[in-house]
């Protein structure tokens, strides 16, 4: 398993033409603490996780079908990383998620956001205002919750270490497991 001081940058992809057919690869595994997880990524990097354990969420792979890729099951190296990097995490061996991402099908506000709450340290919370004003709109708050909320990859970018600006907040996943990420790191909340 790699180890960085920083992680793998976030990256874009083009849609799909006639030449290039963009290809997402699915795969399943369970983890320690997460359950079962739900993996998709492109050429380029992780494109979405899904916790079903945890809530009834779909991979969202809606943006990437409409933009003309196809989905199969089977084996990719980004898969293979992204499960390891999980399971060292979990086990509180990782601080930093090097494996690749691909948010290609958000905007480009949303695509802010996310790279700077990608730079939140392991074991570091932050306000959505906070996140705001680092992501460069100081003002919005509101905004920067719904980029945080569709936060395709959770944990990997973790929007867990984001907090309501009195109390926990809201998760994707639940705030039971919201909770559990944040205990992973040593936060109690």
């Amino acid at each position: 398993m790699r180890t960085a001081r920083h992680p793998a940058p976030i990256r874009r992809t083009r849609t799909a033409t006639a030449a290039t057919p963009l290809r997402i690869t699915l795969a399943d595994a369970t983890l320690p603490k997460l359950g079962r997880v739900r993996l998709a990524t492109t050429e380029a990097g992780i494109c979405a996780l899904a916790m079903p354990d945890w809530n009834d969420h779909q991979l969202g792979l809606e943006p990437w079908t409409r933009a003309g890729a196809t989905c199969a099951k089977g084996r990719h190296p980004h898969l293979d990383l992204a499960f390891a990097e999980l399971r060292g995490y979990v086990a509180g061996r990782l601080k930093v998620f090097t494996v690749p991402v691909d948010l290609a099908q958000l905007t480009p506000f949303f695509l802010r956001v996310l790279t700077e709450l990608q730079r939140v340290p392991h074991g570091a919370v932050l306000t959505y205002g906070q996140l705001a004003d680092l992501a460069g709109s100081p003002r919005a708050a509101r905004a920067v919750g719904q980029a945080v909320g569709r936060n395709p990859v959770a944990v990997i970018v973790p929007c867990h270490r984001v907090l309501a600006g009195n109390g926990i907040g809201g998760f994707g996943l639940g705030l039971e497991a919201k909770r559990m990420l944040l205990g992973i790191e040593g936060i109690e909340a």
